[in-house]
């Protein structure tokens, strides 16, 4: 299978937790973070939530919004989803100002089961689509992330990464935001978020060099 495994390099950041712990953190918050990580990815449910909307003032990263505007390039038209905000918490906040405003980026959050039934329909008996999508559920496929059902999420979701979508940054798509937002990230899912993140968009051992007098 082509796709790569996050998963792999979750398992060698689990054997050497206290190096990628935040610093910032107390002593309890980092040992919650830890046990959590430990268990990982057997815990890969409603923990991945806040009990509660962390910040009610501010839109944070990793948040989940209800009912947003995407438009889809290929079928030309808009629908309605859920998003998962990609954007970081500094970089949309309204009172950092800036000379050249930064916008939010978003990506929407799909059903879980009817990407599985599309990816069936595709693909015949042969092709391990089972595996895959048991892969996708436990955090292993680097692209995507996983969201199982709770904290206000009513079925099993996922969000692509690829897939961004961005709003101008303004007082009132703040407003839109804080209205509908159903989620926010645990401390343990919000750690999830940032790796599978990073490690999409930031994989630096590419096994490309990009000196190298055969590459002109």
């Amino acid at each position: 299978m082509s796709d790569h495994y996050a998963g792999l390099k979750m398992n060698w950041v689990q054997k050497n937790i206290d190096v990628f712990l935040p610093q910032y953190l107390s002593d309890s918050s980092k040992n919650s973070l830890r046990e959590s990580l430990k268990q990982f990815p057997e815990n890969i449910d409603e923990r991945l939530y806040s009990k509660h909307i962390i910040d009610e003032s501010s839109i944070l990263q990793g948040d989940g919004i209800e009912g947003m505007d995407v438009y889809d390039v290929s079928s030309q038209r808009t629908y309605q989803s859920p998003c998962l905000v990609i954007s970081n918490t500094c970089d949309i906040d309204l009172r950092n100002k800036r000379f050249s405003p930064i916008n939010v980026c978003c990506v929407p959050i799909y059903n879980f089961a009817k990407i599985a039934d599309n990816l069936r329909s595709k693909h015949n008996k042969s092709h391990p689509v089972e595996d895959y999508l048991k892969a996708m559920q436990r955090q292993e496929i680097s692209h995507c992330f996983y969201l199982p059902s709770g904290g206000g999420l009513k079925y099993d979701g996922i969000a692509f990464f690829d897939k961004m979508i961005s709003f101008t940054n303004s007082e009132k798509i703040h407003e839109k935001f804080k209205l509908n937002r159903f989620f926010s990230l645990s401390l343990y899912g919000f750690y999830l978020f940032l790796f599978k993140l990073s490690y999409h968009f930031t994989r630096i051992a590419e096994g490309i060099d990009r000196d190298a007098p055969d590459n002109n």
